[in-house]
């Protein structure tokens, strides 16, 4: 009880701060991150309301009894907004098994001009301490990508977050009176139910037009429960109740035809020791061409920002873009793997993609517009006695108002060279690691995949009606053959979107159902 009047009275003083702030502040210009503006409408009686107003109802519903839901509700005035958002998640209508559902509150307090905020529930994290969280589930973070540090609510239902309190303080621009040189500090304050603190602080500097410097740090410490071995011969070994804590600093420059960025972070836990993380990247070029190059590594020691255990890896990105006019694009990236810092690479991948431009036409009756092409090349080399490796080809353009798409993969299993037994003692004494991109010297069909998808719209008033399938056919080697596909309708316009879908994963014997909206209301006043 005692920690809840402890947390009731700083959210108090911090909300008493923050809008004080926002007093001091509102007459100030500024270009820090501002909250989703809130859309028009064309009634003449709102535009006379001294506040802005948005309300929002997403949700779906599946056969299986799965129904989500999600309503938003905004208010803005005098350059602050206020949103209040409820998700919930059931096995049933929202009429049936109340108990069995998970349901979600959350709300928030915005301020326009310095984009600060004070939130509570469940939480979508951006920046520093995205990066820091679960660093090998999404790709190696490039130059383009960065974002500064902040937080927003989620929108869409967790069974495994909790619901944390959130501050942001931000100031508007600071320096000279030209505009083009100036600094603006911001800091964060983040609470977990047990009250145990995430702080985040940052300067954002700007010397010259599009020429920035940006300085963040980040700090978390939590005490974690016990763990255990998830197998007999897991890495980690079993874990008592501990406390970890992890340092992080990131930076970005960038300029027009250059930008260079980086992170850093240490932790440290009780019982297991101290780790380390951090990611390069930098880009050269902005238009028409582009050249992206990242990397990113950290050791069997690193705990991230949820107190988990990563893992050891390395990993190096590129990625090259063309442009040209009338939204045509050139694209081609790679990425390759390995198990630790210094280890030889045994996973990657390559792919080339081309958008055509948008006023490419062929005559006849009915006009052929090619739209993109795309294909990607993979391998998986971890076991050297399965030794994976996928191909995937894609092709879409248009005949007239319809849309049509084929895409085609083959994954097979290659022997690694001087390995004719398959076995990785057969490898190892051969010398030679297995090439992380396709290059087979003997290759083995495991399974493959076609499908093709259509899609036509056209407009029917003042709505927009939509209809998509699509259509696949998955052969294996040790499998029957399965037929896959959907067929889905869908109307959509100012108030909102319905959708109906209908779809089999397993023709003719599983099919699903779905239904999905969208409907919102909007108002500005003056």
């Amino acid at each position: 009880m005692d920690k809840f009047y402890r947390l009731r009275g700083g959210l108090l003083s911090c909300l008493f701060i923050l809008v004080l702030a926002g007093r001091l502040l509102a007459a100030e210009d500024g270009g820090a991150e501002k909250p989703a503006p809130v859309p028009h409408s064309g009634s003449a009686w709102f535009k006379n309301l001294p506040f802005n107003a948005s309300l929002l109802w997403t949700g779906a519903w599946e056969n299986e009894g799965n129904l989500t839901d999600r309503g938003d509700l905004r208010l803005g005035a005098f350059g602050f907004s206020g949103r209040a958002q409820v998700i919930d998640k059931r096995p049933g209508f929202f009429w049936q098994d109340w108990e069995a559902g998970n349901t979600a509150y959350s709300g928030g307090l915005y301020h326009g001009l310095t984009g600060s905020r004070l939130l509570y529930g469940i939480l979508e994290e951006q920046g520093l301490p995205a990066r820091l969280r679960n660093p090998w589930g999404k790709s190696v973070p490039l130059a383009d990508t960065r974002k500064p540090l902040t937080a927003d609510l989620r929108t869409e239902p967790s069974s495994t977050r909790e619901p944390e309190t959130y501050l942001y303080l931000g100031s508007p621009r600071l320096g000279l009176p030209s505009g083009e040189t100036f600094f603006r500090p911001y800091a964060a304050v983040q609470l977990d139910n047990n009250l145990a603190p995430s702080l985040g602080t940052g300067l954002d500097t700007q010397f010259a037009k599009k020429t920035s410097l940006r300085l963040e740090g980040f700090f978390t410490g939590n005490h974690l429960p016990p763990r255990g071995a998830s197998t007999w011969f897991s890495n980690s070994p079993p874990l008592p109740e501990r406390d970890f804590r992890l340092y992080g600093l990131g930076t970005f420059f960038t300029m027009p035809f250059f930008s260079l960025a980086g992170d850093g972070a240490y932790s440290e836990g009780f019982a297991w020791g101290q780790g380390w993380y951090g990611n390069l990247a930098l880009r050269l070029g902005s238009s028409p061409w582009k050249l992206n190059l990242g990397a990113t590594g950290a050791d069997s020691r690193f705990i991230d920002r949820d107190g988990a255990i990563t893992g050891a890896a390395f990993r190096l990105r590129s990625q090259f873009e063309w442009k040209w006019k009338r939204a045509s694009l050139f694209r081609t990236g790679a990425n390759i793997r390995a198990p630790r810092f210094g280890g030889d690479f045994d996973r990657g991948d390559i792919s080339f993609y081309y958008r055509f431009p948008s006023n490419l036409k062929t005559g006849g009756p009915v006009p052929f517009k090619p739209v993109k092409i795309s294909t990607e090349i993979s391998r998986n080399a971890q076991d050297w006695e399965n030794i994976l490796d996928t191909a995937t080809a894609a092709l879409g353009f248009s005949l007239g108002p319809v849309g049509i798409g084929f895409s085609g993969t083959v994954i097979g299993s290659s022997v690694a060279p001087g390995n004719s037994s398959g076995t990785e003692a057969g490898a190892s004494m051969s010398g030679q690691q297995p090439f992380p991109l396709p290059i087979p010297s003997a290759w083995e069909y495991n399974s493959a995949k076609v499908s093709g998808n259509i899609s036509y719209s056209r407009r029917i008033a003042a709505f927009i009606a939509a209809f998509n399938g699509k259509a696949g056919y998955t052969t294996s080697k040790k499998k029957d053959p399965v037929w896959d596909g959907y067929i889905s309708a869908s109307i959509r316009g100012k108030p909102g979107r319905f959708t109906v879908k209908v779809s089999s994963p397993d023709f003719p014997e599983k099919w699903d159902y779905t239904l999905s909206w969208r409907l919102q209301l909007a108002v500005k006043g003056k």
